[in-house]
């Protein structure tokens, strides 16, 4: 029995070793997206179970216009920007699963940005953004095999972060290691201040038309994905555009034809940017953000509308 014990221990123990050491050099090796996916997964464990009244999805857009922490510290609605930069609506579709395993909210509000995307736009970095932080689950590997078309290597190498991030062996440092050992601060709740200002001479009320686009196939199975998601968990569904300045009232009449053809909510910022208050000299951080002061304005603005509209959330 002693030298069956020894020799269990002499093989044991180096697999253990290899475990430990491999797991180390995942977490080493894998991007910190402070600020942004990395911070809001981080904070999205940190909050208690079923806390969560209104959630909201999406690309950076939406984390830069809606200020969560303003909406349930003002507002009385517990808020949570869930979401990740350059990211198309099918990660949004996985992240709005993996939210409900530990969230119940009774309204989720899914930002457009990236309704013309295609899922050939993702790139290295989108899938990042996206996809690192993400832990891995059936929902992750599902969500991979969907927007990388089925390519099981794709899956395969972002679902084990050392195949994919190895080259990062030139940039890791001591921060990488310790990121896990020390205290974040979680109460933005994923909302992303940006204080520089970029005047902009284009708002979206003098915008040219541009051309029309065609929503993709992959956009709108995504859409009605989660509307069919929302559906299934009683949870009152909204999409929404924030306010930028490349948006054209062509993209906005695409969209609200489609979403009313399919009986869904839509709420068109720019619409409303005399009400909301925004002034494009000293509202957006670039064409595609804003800063700091106009998501002042456009919180203020949502928390309204979420007040007027549903009468369960504060």
């Amino acid at each position: 029995m002693k030298k069956f014990f020894k020799t269990s221990c002499k093989i044991i123990s180096p697999l253990l070793a290899f475990c430990i050491i491999f797991i180390g050099l995942q977490y080493a090796f894998l991007p910190k997206h402070v600020g942004d996916s990395t911070t809001m997964w981080a904070g999205l464990g940190e909050l208690g179970n079923n806390s969560i009244d209104v959630l909201f999805l999406g690309p950076s857009q939406m984390f830069c216009t809606v200020d969560a922490q303003r909406l349930t510290e003002e507002f009385n609605i517990n808020s949570y920007d869930f979401g990740a930069s350059t990211q198309c609506l099918e990660s949004t579709n996985y992240y709005l699963r993996e939210a409900l395993k530990t969230q119940n909210p009774k309204v989720v509000m899914v930002e457009l940005s990236a309704v013309f995307l295609n899922k050939s736009d993702m790139t290295d970095i989108s899938y990042s953004m996206s996809y690192a932080p993400m832990p891995f689950s059936r929902e992750k590997w599902n969500s991979l095999l969907e927007v990388s078309d089925g390519n099981k290597k794709t899956a395969i190498e972002y679902s084990i972060p050392l195949l994919v991030y190895h080259s990062r062996w030139n940039v890791v440092s001591l921060d990488d290691i310790t990121y896990y050992f020390k205290k974040h601060d979680y109460s933005a709740r994923g909302f992303l201040a940006r204080k520089h200002i970029q005047k902009l001479s284009v708002a979206y009320n003098q915008a040219y038309d541009g051309d029309i686009q065609e929503i993709p196939k992959d956009s709108v199975n995504a859409i009605l994905s989660i509307a069919e998601i929302c559906r299934e968990n009683n949870i009152e569904l909204v999409f929404f555009k924030a306010p930028v300045s490349d948006w054209t009232r062509n993209d906005s009449a695409v969209v609200k034809r489609f979403l009313n053809e399919n009986n869904l909510n839509y709420l068109e910022m720019n619409d409303y940017l005399d009400e909301i208050g925004i002034d494009g000299s000293v509202d957006f951080y670039d064409d595609k953000h804003l800063n700091v002061t106009g998501a002042e304005k456009s919180t203020d603005f949502i928390a309204e509308y979420l007040l007027k509209s549903f009468n369960n959330i504060a």
